[in-house]
């Protein structure tokens, strides 16, 4: 899925910045509804104002091997309190 325009929400980053991997196992028949369910989620989470990096890989050789990589300009305190709090994030935790 491409990144649409994402942009730090101020001009200096601040110190404290993380990256979250989350790598999923999913069986053939359930790749597809998965990303049906993701699309709307990755859209939400590329509109936050401190969303530095969002990408969604494949396995070329496991398609069911699903890893998601965000970078964000907050700290990983901020992402527990603020950030899955979310509606978006509900339906994935």
């Amino acid at each position: 899925m491409p990144l649409p325009n994402v942009r730090p929400s101020s001009t200096l980053l601040s110190l404290q910045s993380f990256s979250l991997q989350v790598t999923i196992h999913l069986t053939p028949e359930n790749v597809d509804p998965f990303f049906k369910h993701m699309n709307p989620v990755f859209k939400a989470v590329c509109s936050e104002p401190d969303l530095l990096y969002f990408e969604i890989f494949r396995g070329p050789d496991s398609p069911g091997t699903i890893s998601r990589v965000e970078n964000w300009n907050a700290g990983v305190e901020w992402l527990g309190k603020v950030q899955l709090q979310k509606g978006h994030y509900r339906p994935h935790l």
